[in-house]
């Protein structure tokens, strides 16, 4: 594989504009043990945001779930508690 096919594969990977554009100044600097080290350091950061924003968003979800439950509930009690106009 070439570094063009691994650009590509950067590229399509998802990472943040920041981590590719550090990857690949690191990459154009050449294979050393010290920068692919540097690369493996990137691709660990970028993979730990991703599940932090995973483990935030499903918080979110179940806050607007428990959310919509309480309103629902809200909703119910008080048709119960309206009178009776039959």
């Amino acid at each position: 594989m070439n570094i063009e096919e691994i650009k590509k594969q950067i590229n399509e990977a998802g990472f943040s504009s920041e981590a590719k554009e550090a990857i690949f100044k690191i990459m154009n600097e050449g294979v050393t043990e010290e920068n692919k080290s540097k690369i493996l350091e990137i691709i660990q950061l970028e993979i730990d945001r991703d599940l932090l924003q995973a483990e935030v968003e499903e918080k979110i979800a179940n806050s607007l779930e428990s959310y919509i439950t309480n309103m629902e509930a809200a909703l119910e009690e008080t048709a119960n508690n309206l009178p009776n106009t039959d």
